[in-house]
């Protein structure tokens, strides 16, 4: 689904990072200094993510590129992967910053985060100061998750 189409969706807002709420300032200052930590050899293109628990604590993730590509670590995987072990299971709302672009997550990382919460909010931001907010079920309509395979992941 093209941006042009999500930007139709009720819960899809557009602005700068001033507009935001003082939560959200933080998840995003936290994937900036995220993205200071990435490793991006080949594409030399940078991801700071941060995703933000129920609980209220917030775990940080940078791109780590691959010269053989397929093992390469997205950002808002790691951040994921790090709350989830440390045994997170509950998420409010993922932040990616990157430099240029509207800073949406590429469509295995949305996979990634429907799966972590399939109603989480997604903020996109770059070094403009220019930001996107929307759902994920707004970026991966028709999403693919646990509950569609009959398991429940909260015992796990």
């Amino acid at each position: 689904m093209a941006l042009e189409e999500i930007a139709k969706k009720p819960s899809f807002k557009k602005g700068k990072i001033e507009d935001l709420e003082p939560w959200q300032k933080e998840l995003v200052e936290a994937a900036k200094e995220a993205r200071k930590h990435a490793v991006p050899p080949y594409s030399e293109y940078y991801v700071g993510a941060a995703v933000l628990a129920e609980s209220g604590k917030i775990y940080q993730g940078a791109n780590y590129e691959s010269a053989l590509y397929t093992p390469t670590v997205h950002a808002e995987m790691m951040a994921i992967d790090k709350a989830i072990f440390e045994g997170e299971r509950e998420f409010k709302a993922l932040a990616c910053y990157v430099g240029e672009g509207p800073g949406v997550p590429c469509g295995l990382c949305r996979q990634k985060i429907y799966e972590a919460g399939d109603s989480m909010e997604v903020i996109g931001a770059n070094e403009k100061g220019e930001i996107i907010i929307t759902k994920i079920e707004d970026l991966l309509p028709f999403g693919f998750s646990a509950k569609h395979l009959g398991v429940d992941i909260s015992k796990y």
